[in-house]
């Protein structure tokens, strides 16, 4: 099982169902393709979500007390709705995510490489986003006039270039145009993986 990582925003569309797609730059960036491109993900690999989260010990009343170590995710949806809870004050990055804290299982049906702007309309759709102006403000797509009359294209490109430092735009931004792995999935279940790690052995 491997981790992948998602920002705040993507958990929430993958909870919602809304998000079945992903695309990350390829770094560095190759001259040209070529079978030595080798890819984060093969097809039916089983991908452990890391998230932003913390750690929370719940305390259940009402008839009796139970203590249970669980996690919060900053993403919201959390399993419990405790009468009491201690909770750590911290978030922690998903980098420091342990796979026992993953809440979210992913399934990859297909791995390919494509140019950032090849993305269609219909595919933006797929990468779970919405009103193009939560991204960026009305004069970024004034200048970009092939976004026009696209609206999920352009809301991806809007999200797209949020995600990067300023510094890393002119090699990964939108305008860059660079080369992305685009990596489809299916949500799972924890059961599921386990079945999937039983046919393994």
């Amino acid at each position: 099982m491997k981790p992948i990582f998602f920002n705040i925003e993507d958990v929430r569309a993958i909870l919602d169902g809304r998000k079945t797609v992903t695309r990350k730059a390829i770094k560095p960036q190759p001259a040209f393709l070529s079978s030595l491109l080798i890819p984060p993900y093969r097809k039916d690999d089983i991908l452990y979500v890391r998230e932003t989260w913390k750690n929370a010990t719940w305390c259940f009343g009402g008839g009796g007390v139970g203590i249970v170590d669980g996690y919060l995710y900053r993403a919201g949806k959390n399993p419990f709705d405790p009468i009491e809870a201690l909770i750590e004050k911290k978030w922690h990055s998903p980098v420091s995510m342990p796979r026992e804290a993953a809440r979210l299982f992913l399934r990859v049906k297909d791995v390919r490489v494509q140019r950032l702007q090849d993305i269609t309309n219909e595919q933006a759709r797929d990468e779970g986003v919405t009103d193009p102006y939560d991204y960026q403000s009305r004069s970024w797509y004034d200048k970009r006039s092939n976004l026009n009359n696209c609206f999920y294209r352009a809301a991806f490109a809007g999200y797209w270039d949020r995600t990067f430092k300023r510094k890393d735009l002119a090699a990964y931004g939108w305008e860059a145009n660079p080369y992305v792995w685009v990596i489809e999935f299916e949500k799972i279940t924890k059961e599921e993986t386990k079945n999937e790690h039983a046919k393994a052995d």
